[in-house]
């Protein structure tokens, strides 16, 4: 699926509600029963309605959300049955839908507790080091709004900075750090290639901003 961009939406907030609104046609009716934002991710589990039998089923849902520049926010929606990247969904919505649509979400259920499960890396610890060093700090990360960023902290909050803004990182979607002496774009550029080459989902969006 493509990106659906609605200009009238100018906050994440209301895409978030506009996206788990009660939605109905002449054949279905889909309530969410439960949501989770994480980061610009909105996971939500959802349950379909067949009108004419009465037949219920449910899926979970994840839609990735951006904001263009000089615009609304808009997203892109997916659910497990695609076997998304993204693995923060929360575990219990495993329960509400307890039978995998697919071999795709078979899988994809498995790398989310297989993150859950991933021992934490002290970031703070290595920034720090890398100050007391003179040097930098630099995460690149998967299926996010920018594909790298130079890491500070703001008291225990993971900041980064991505061409001169400021963007909260979020922690679960790093794939790879360097420590450098300078952040050049040319050569975190160059970084992003090889990554996305050995199959990482870095993005790079020309319109798309936290």
């Amino acid at each position: 699926m493509g990106w659906t961009i609605i200009p009238s939406i100018t906050e994440k907030k209301d895409m978030v509600s506009y996206r788990i609104q009660r939605q109905e046609n002449d054949k279905f009716v889909w309530n969410t029963l439960a949501h989770s934002l994480r980061g610009n991710t909105l996971w939500y589990v959802v349950e379909r309605t067949i009108k004419k039998t009465g037949e219920v089923d449910r899926y979970i849902a994840c839609d990735l959300l951006c904001k263009e520049r000089n615009g609304g926010w808009g997203y892109k929606d997916l659910d497990e049955s695609c076997g998304p990247c993204e693995t923060s969904c929360p575990v219990k919505y495993f329960k509400m839908v307890p039978v995998p649509p697919n071999e795709y979400a078979i899988e994809w259920r498995k790398s989310v507790l297989a993150e859950k499960k991933t021992v934490k890396t002290d970031w703070q610890g290595i920034c720090n080091d890398a100050h007391s060093k003179n040097l930098l700090l630099v995460v690149f990360l998967e299926n996010c709004m920018i594909p790298y960023a130079q890491v500070h902290f703001i008291g225990n909050t993971m900041a980064g900075k991505y061409k001169n803004k400021v963007y909260r990182i979020p922690k679960k979607q790093i794939c790879e750090h360097r420590i450098v002496q300078t952040v050049m774009e040319s050569s975190m550029m160059e970084i992003v290639s090889d990554l996305q080459a050995k199959g990482k989902s870095i993005r790079v969006f020309e319109k798309c901003v936290n």
